[in-house]
């Protein structure tokens, strides 16, 4: 990843010393704003986010790596709250929805996090990935969001997903891998609804899902001309697709079956805007040549 080929060691453990001192400087000042912070550091919209910038900006394939794994985690999580149906701890220190096993914050910062070191095989990525799932983690219990088990069923449930993401990276063509993941995604999402009617996330998630394996045929050309594209390109695509998807997000808020739909026309947006921008391109550039002649 060339982000992390440009970085000297000296300045990756410079950065793991950073995490390392503000995690130590959080605990033993023990400030709820503090842990606060900690806490949104785990939410799935920021690693959703991440993802995207990954995807548009660095790596193309780090990107859908991730956000599979994010998108896995976060169906899974949801089927085995609702399945398993346990309380949080009396007054949170936060704002906490549903049940609490397993905490979704340690999950899917772990299937994130943990899929990005296993992709990139960097021992500072790898420390650095501990000690933010570890800030996260502990802001859950302190926050009184979790109880201690939650938090690590959490972070084993997101292991796992990371290995199993790992393993289908490895093993299987993109395409395939995002057929498999997207079945799988309207499948726990799907159950979550049986369990819990018209759930938020889980409709979104269903949205996800359907647009993952929509996409699937395509998304190896997706990649190439992804890879062909320019710096300035690449942003120029990323900001299209954040304010195309913008107003959908929020128009996704009302909740119900336009959830799902609405999520759909999100994940085909980021998933296909380079090759729709990459053939207007192609279609220019050929234009501009018969021109010429």
């Amino acid at each position: 990843m060339i982000l992390l080929q440009g970085l000297s060691n000296r300045f990756k453990v410079l950065l793991d010393a950073v995490i390392a001192i503000a995690l130590a400087s959080t605990i033993l000042l023990n400030n709820t704003g503090v842990w606060r912070t900690w806490s949104i550091l785990g939410e799935e919209y920021i690693y959703l986010f991440t993802c995207i910038l990954l995807y548009y900006i660095v790596d193309p394939y780090t990107g859908l790596y991730t956000v599979l794994a994010v998108i896995a985690s976060g169906s899974l999580n949801l089927v085995m709250k609702y399945s398993f149906n346990t309380p949080r701890p009396p007054n949170p220190l936060v704002e906490a929805e549903g049940p609490g096993f397993p905490s979704g914050h340690a999950q899917i910062s772990t299937s994130f996090w943990g899929t990005l070191t296993l992709k990139l095989g960097d021992k500072y990525l790898a420390v650095a990935s501990a000690l933010l799932v570890a800030g996260i983690s502990l802001s859950r219990i302190y926050l009184r969001a979790h109880y201690i088990v939650d938090v690590a069923g959490g972070i084993t449930a997101g292991l796992a997903i990371a290995l199993i993401i790992h393993y289908l990276s490895s093993r299987l063509e993109p395409g395939s891998a995002f057929t498999t993941i997207g079945a799988a995604a309207i499948a726990l999402s799907s159950t979550t609804l049986l369990l819990r009617q018209w759930e938020p996330t889980a409709l979104g998630l269903t949205g996800i899902g359907i647009a993952l394996v929509a996409s699937s045929r395509r998304i190896k050309d997706v990649v190439e001309t992804l890879n062909t594209m320019d710096m300035r390109h690449r942003i120029k695509a990323l900001i299209l697709v954040l304010i195309t998807t913008g107003p959908l997000y929020l128009a996704a808020r009302t909740g119900g079956v336009a959830r799902i739909i609405f999520f759909t026309i999100i994940g085909l947006i980021i998933f296909n805007t380079p090759l729709i921008l990459g053939t207007k391109t192609r279609s220019k550039n050929t234009n501009s040549g018969a021109a010429g002649i």
